[in-house]
């Protein structure tokens, strides 16, 4: 990140210029006057100025080294001090008498004069590593009218007006990838351009020595693979010297701790991670430090950083194996804490705290995939199992089955029997609800097998009762049944809430039964006692569970208003509490109920956001469903349609 600073003299105008005046590549230029006549405005979505023009425009640039494609090269000369300015004013405007000038008063006044003498814009790049910081910063103050002065940093200054420049935008970012790649008779495809731009993000001195490379003749399959760590020379020729001078501080554990986070995290998992949790006045003034720098910034609670500045930064960690194992260590006992803090079991609204797992997720699944692929079983089997119930409930279903499938195989290998069929249950009915049913029973058999000698009771039940629903599916309803009663049987030995909870869910595993039988009478006296008890325990899961089958019986039954009434309180607080299957589940009866009506438009349109919300979800069953009914409500529609004509 690169700060502009806009000085001025006693001239009121402000000067505003756009950023790629800056760049030593000629764009600067542009703002040299050709036509001292042609003046146009440039419209701004506050007001309208008048382009800047200049007769001259010096730069003095501080860097201590150049990126080429071949790599960083040190400049021969550097301007780091006042009379390195004075020398440049100079040498561009051919004004000898600055130099000839004997004490630092003449050469002060022989400068004002020759800048005097025409309009001109000077620009001083990288204030940060100036020498004479001060006595430049006077001299800039008192210049004459007929000059503008532009400073560009890395390091925030207070004393002016700043313009932070960060990355540039997608659609500019791809236009300097295009200019670049023509000027260097590169040929490079739509896809090829956006994948150089999702690996190098809006940084212009990356996106350019990356075409410089391609150019060289490296691969681009290289260039792009993530996998593959980023030229060492991006890194330092633009956090080099940043990085040094806050190495061996608490702001330089503060960034290596960022890096770790594969999305923004927030302060508190910060200042954790990074070891500094006993002083959050010096976590606080680190921070500042680190925005000053241009090195991270503030996203509401949260703190983020470049792509760029993130790869550099992982690069330090990783030279540094004792610092990165205790950092990791920290960052995977926060989210251990932060998973058993808000996971669990999901009583009364679980959005309450599921909310704040879903906020993290994916900083929760990389801490997962990290552990995968190290093998860190006990981190990764404990986080997992405090996810289980938001990961089947807020719908992360295919990532879900990945991480509970790895902590299944890392706990058979360990005999760690109590976790295996505990998350073979849960990895059961995640199955089960997407329609992959062989693989279901294979997992909930075995579960069942494994449970007689190492399962809880409450797990035995859940895995009972995930049978029963199973072949439910599977049409095999005396099958059904008899799981159905076994797990009404072991419900008794639970005590309360458990108890509770499997006493609804034996409820509406009878009522589903007797749905799928059509006997609807007796599924809505078992689906109305479901809700009774869901509502007397305050469990909302199931609550909207049987509003949403209770309406479906009000639909056959011809109860429109009651089917409704139920729909609408379920739909409610199925989307408060992100309940994704259940909201698929009313959106599908919605659909229904507007058919039933003769509303054959709206019902149409429930349809495809059911289908789509199945789709999603990956219940491959269910939004086959819903393809045959989207193509009844297609039909009953150019029916409708058909007779409006003939009328």
């Amino acid at each position: 990140m690169t700060y502009l600073f806009y000085l001025k003299s006693s001239n009121p105008h402000l000067l505003i210029l756009p950023i790629s005046f800056v760049a030593p590549s000629g764009l600067e230029y542009r703002y040299l006057r050709e036509n001292k006549g042609d003046l146009k405005l440039l419209s701004t979505p506050d007001l309208e100025v008048l382009p800047p023009q200049f007769e001259a425009i010096i730069f003095v640039s501080a860097k201590e080294s150049n990126l080429l494609p071949t790599g960083i090269t040190a400049k021969l000369k550097r301007q780091v001090s006042l009379l390195d300015i004075f020398q440049a004013i100079a040498t561009t405007l051919d004004a000898p008498a600055i130099t000839q000038a004997i004490n630092p008063d003449e050469q002060f006044q022989k400068v004002r004069e020759a800048l005097s003498a025409q309009s001109t814009l000077l620009i001083i790049d990288n204030l940060e590593t100036i020498e004479d910081k001060e006595k430049i910063i006077s001299f800039l103050n008192d210049l004459p009218n007929t000059t503008k002065a532009v400073i560009t940093s890395r390091e925030l200054q207070v004393i002016y007006a700043p313009l932070r420049l960060g990355a540039l935008s997608e659609m500019d970012s791809l236009e300097l990838i295009v200019q670049q790649a023509d000027e260097k008779g590169l040929d490079l495809s739509d896809a090829e351009i956006l994948q150089l731009y999702q690996r190098f993000g809006g940084v212009p001195v990356a996106l350019i020595y990356a075409i410089g490379q391609l150019a060289n003749g490296f691969p681009l399959a290289n260039l792009i693979d993530p996998a593959i760590q980023l030229f060492a020379d991006i890194g330092r020729f633009c956090f080099e010297n940043s990085i040094q001078s806050i190495s061996h501080r608490p702001a330089y554990q503060l960034l290596l701790a960022i890096a770790l986070f594969h999305q923004s995290p927030r302060r508190e998992a910060l200042i954790s991670v990074a070891g500094l949790e006993a002083n959050d006045v010096i976590a606080s003034e680190s921070l500042t430090k680190l925005e000053r720098l241009s090195l991270v910034f503030q996203e509401g609670e949260r703190y983020g950083m470049s792509a760029l500045t993130r790869e550099y930064a992982l690069q330090e960690l990783q030279r540094q194996s004792e610092k990165e194992a205790e950092m990791r260590d920290r960052w995977i006992n926060w989210h251990l804490e932060f998973s058993q803090k808000y996971g669990g079991k999901d009583w009364g609204d679980w959005h309450s705290q599921y909310d704040y797992l879903e906020a993290e997720w994916e900083n929760l699944a990389s801490v997962l995939d990290w552990c995968a692929i190290r093998d860190r079983y006990i981190d990764g089997r404990d986080i997992g199992v405090s996810l289980a119930y938001y990961l089947y409930l807020y719908g992360h279903w295919d990532r879900g089955m990945a991480i509970l499938g790895w902590v299944i195989e890392a706990g058979e290998r360990r005999e760690d029997w109590l976790t295996v069929v505990q998350l073979k249950s849960m990895g059961g009915w995640i199955m089960l609800m997407m329609g992959q049913l062989d693989y279901a029973e294979h997992h909930l058999s075995y579960g069942w097998q494994l449970s007689n000698d190492y399962g809880s009771m409450f797990t035995r039940c859940e895995i009972a009762d995930n049978l029963a629903i199973l072949y439910i599916r599977k049409g095999d309803y005396p099958t059904a049944r008899q799981w159905s009663e076994t797990c009404d049987r072991l419900t008794l030995e639970l005590e309360d809430p458990d108890r509770t909870r499997f006493q609804i869910y034996g409820l509406c595993t009878a009522a589903d039964l007797f749905y799928q039988e059509q006997n609807y009478v007796k599924a809505k006296e078992l689906y109305q006692a479901a809700l009774d008890l869901a509502l007397k325990i305050q469990w909302q899961r199931y609550t909207n569970y049987t509003r949403g089958w209770l309406a479906d019986i009000a639909i056959i039954e011809g109860d429109f208003p009651k089917a409704e009434k139920l729909l609408m309180t379920g739909f409610i607080a199925a989307e408060r509490n992100h309940d994704r299957q259940r909201i698929a589940f009313f959106e599908r009866c919605y659909a229904r109920l507007e058919f039933a009506k003769g509303n054959f438009e709206r019902s149409q349109e429930w349809g495809i956001k059911a289908k789509e919300s199945f789709y999603r979800l990956g219940m491959k069953s269910e939004m086959a469903q819903m393809e045959e009914f989207n193509a009844l409500q297609f039909n009953a529609l150019n029916k409708l349609n058909y007779g409006h004509i003939l009328q």
